[in-house]
C-alpha cells in the first residue's frame, strides 16, 4: 500500500472556506474507499484465475494493483507565500470586487497565475468562477480577472441573494447534480481553449480549461461529494 500525500489550499478571504474543507475530507474518504474495493475485487479475481490455471494450465497472465492511499491536508490560504507547496487549489465564494482586490494587494493573484501555469488544478465556485474567467463582462470599476480560462461571465446573472434557488446541473462526466445558486454568475460565452463542463437548461454554468474548473454554482453547499471527487482526480 503506497500513500499519495497531498496539499490542497482553499483560498480563505471570503465564503464557503469551511464547508469546502468538509467536502474535500468526505470525498478523499469516498476515493479511498474506492480505491480499496477495487484492488479487492482484483484480488478475488486473481485468485479465481490462479485457481482456474491450476486446473487447466494455460498461459494466463496474473495482474496485480497495488492500493494508492490519498492523503491532503488542507491549507487555508491567507498569504502569497502558502500557495507555491499547493498541489491543488479552490477559491471559493464571496464578492468579487473585494476579494479581486485583496488578491492583487496582496500579490496572491500572481501565485495562483504562476500555479496554474504549471499544470496544477484550480478550482473557482461562484466568485472563484468570476475570478478565474478571461472577461467580466459587467464588471465594476477597476475589477480585474485571473484570465485562466476562455470564458465570459455576467455576475448576478440568476438574480440577488433572495432569488438564491437549487436546481440540478448537467455536469459532463458525473451526471446530475444539485447545484446551489447564490447571487451566482452565469458563463456568457465559452472560447476555443475552453469547454463546457455543466449547464442548467441552456445555460453554461460550468466549464473547464486543462487544469482550470470554473463553476457559478456552489457544490460545498450539497451533501454530494462528487464535484470535489471529480476535482481531486484531476491532479
Amino acid at each position: 500500500m503506497t500513500n499519495q500525500l497531498l496539499k490542497i489550499g482553499i483560498l480563505a478571504i471570503q465564503g464557503d472556506v469551511s464547508e469546502h474543507a468538509d467536502c474535500l475530507r468526505r470525498a478523499l474518504k469516498k476515493l479511498n474507499t474506492r480505491k480499496t474495493l477495487r484492488v479487492l475485487v482484483s484480488r478475488n479475481r486473481n485468485k479465481r484465475l490462479r485457481q482456474s490455471r491450476k486446473r487447466c494450465p494455460v498461459n494466463l497472465s496474473i495482474h496485480t494493483e497495488a492500493v494508492s492511499r490519498i492523503s491532503g491536508d488542507i491549507v487555508l490560504v491567507k498569504n502569497a507565500c502558502e500557495i507555491p507547496p499547493l498541489d491543488a487549489l479552490i477559491i471559493p465564494g464571496g464578492e468579487s470586487t473585494t476579494v479581486g482586490k485583496l488578491i492583487e494587494m496582496d500579490g496572491i493573484a500572481n501565485e495562483i497565475k504562476a500555479m496554474a501555469k504549471k499544470g496544477k488544478p484550480i478550482l473557482g465556485t461562484c466568485t472563484g468562477a468570476i475570478l478565474l474567467s478571461r472577461e467580466i463582462v459587467d464588471c465594476a470599476e477597476g475589477q480585474k480577472s485571473l484570465g485562466l480560462i476562455d470564458i465570459s461571465v455576467r455576475r448576478n446573472a440568476f438574480g440577488r441573494q433572495r432569488e438564491s434557488f437549487e436546481a440540478g446541473v448537467d455536469f459532463e462526466g458525473i451526471g446530475k447534480f444539485p447545484g446551489v445558486f447564490i447571487r451566482a454568475p452565469a458563463i456568457e460565452s465559452v472560447g476555443k481553449g475552453a469547454k463546457a463542463a455543466a449547464s442548467l437548461g441552456e445555460k453554461v454554468v460550468g466549464a473547464r480549461q486543462g487544469n482550470v474548473l470554473a463553476l457559478a454554482f456552489h457544490p460545498e453547499l450539497t451533501e454530494d461529494t462528487r464535484v470535489h471527487e471529480y476535482f481531486l482526480q484531476m491532479i
